[in-house]
């Protein structure tokens, strides 16, 4: 009988044993993998207090309005997701702050709609300062420093932007350096890819009416830019970076100066199955305008369509850098005084290529060579 009761006993310390350790267990896993959450309330600071490190902040299809307060997210790994069908709604009412400041690492934003942003800050919606997912979001009547949508700083590299819209954000509120580069998106790390997007109507109050690159090795895939501006640049200025721009559409994007929808500056520019349609600079280079500055850089197209662009010199390139152009066909580009095709300084190889009506009030038609030391055509 004693036995049995110590059997009994024994076995009763072992099962309580048991369900200590799957307590701890389950509170760890909680923790790393945090929980469904609900915001109480539609307030910036209600989704504020609302989360905690690893959750997934489920936003339904709620709007929640500026109360003057910005959203820290200064935790990892959590997640903002709206509804699919009808997203949640971010308004920035104009009060002149910031809608989030993330600093936490993999950060999510998903189905979300981000309107009304007046600050004078880089990064009108989302400022970033370490890695971020943005997935079929939307971006409308926002206005900031630069980046009136997104700014990206710091820690923020191998952020992904995709399947979002960009519409009428505007980099016009000087900071102290009184300079604005990317009217929507404005990114200063490495590694950035921008797939799937489309850019319309935004503008920057310097260059990249939609987007600036600087300092990073970035892609930019399948994205549409239309009726953008900025008095250079008027879709995307890239310096001091690698860009890559792959199948995308550039139509009717605009400038005053230099570069109707591209601006490279001291960067590795290359240019693969696009098409540049209707952009106009009102200097040079209808739709791209190539510096490499004092930097050896290369600057490659394959693949792309060049037409109706127009300028005052360079009616589709204008370009300083050694330059190479493969399997690409440049149609009715104008410039009024010289190239209307393209105008380059140094090398040029051409390969593949076509070239059918494009025109030049003054001189080069076609091609203006100034002081070309290689100049090559493979068929």
């Amino acid at each position: 009988m004693f036995r049995i009761f110590k059997n009994y006993e024994s076995k009763n310390k072992h099962l309580l044993a048991l369900f200590v350790l799957t307590v701890i267990i389950t509170l760890m896993i909680s923790s790393v993998n945090g929980a469904n959450v609900t915001v109480s309330g539609n307030s910036f600071t209600d989704v504020e207090n609302s989360f905690n490190s690893g959750d997934i902040v489920n936003l339904g299809s709620n709007t929640y309005f500026s109360d003057g307060n910005r959203i820290d997210v200064d935790v990892n790994n959590v997640a903002f997701i709206g509804n699919k069908n009808n997203h949640a709604v971010f308004d920035g009412r104009g009060n002149g702050v910031t809608i989030f400041d993330v600093s936490g690492r993999n950060v999510t934003f998903k189905y979300i709609d981000f309107k009304n942003v007046k600050s004078h800050s880089s990064g009108g919606c989302i400022k970033a300062t370490n890695t971020i997912y943005v997935d079929n979001c939307l971006f409308k009547d926002n206005e900031a420093e630069s980046g009136s949508a997104i700014g990206l700083f710091e820690d923020g590299e191998n952020s992904v932007i995709e399947n979002s819209i960009f519409i009428n954000n505007h980099g016009v509120n000087p900071g102290s350096d009184n300079y604005i580069e990317g009217g929507a998106i404005d990114t200063h790390v490495t590694n950035i890819s921008i797939r799937n997007c489309s850019f319309e109507n935004n503008f920057a109050l310097n260059r990249g009416g939609a987007i600036s690159l600087a300092f990073g090795t970035d892609q930019v895939i399948d994205c549409i830019f239309k009726n953008n501006s900025a008095p250079s640049a008027g879709a995307i200025y890239s310096r001091n970076s690698t860009a890559t721009i792959i199948n995308c559409t550039f139509e009717d994007n605009n400038v005053t100066l230099d570069g109707g929808a591209v601006f490279s500056r001291a960067s590795n520019l290359s240019i693969t199955n696009s098409k540049f349609i209707s952009n106009i600079a009102g200097d040079t280079g209808g739709a791209i305008y190539h510096d490499p500055v004092d930097f050896i850089v290369s600057f490659n197209i394959s693949g792309s369509t060049f037409k109706d662009n127009n300028a005052d010199t360079g009616g589709a390139i204008y370009s300083f850098g050694s330059t190479i152009i493969d399997n690409s066909d440049f149609l009715n580009n104008c410039a009024i005084r010289s190239a209307g095709a393209i105008r380059t300084g140094e090398d040029l190889k051409l390969a593949r290529s076509t070239f059918s009506g494009n025109i030049a009030g003054n001189s080069g038609g076609t091609l203006y060579l100034d002081c070309v030391k290689n100049f090559r055509v493979n068929k």
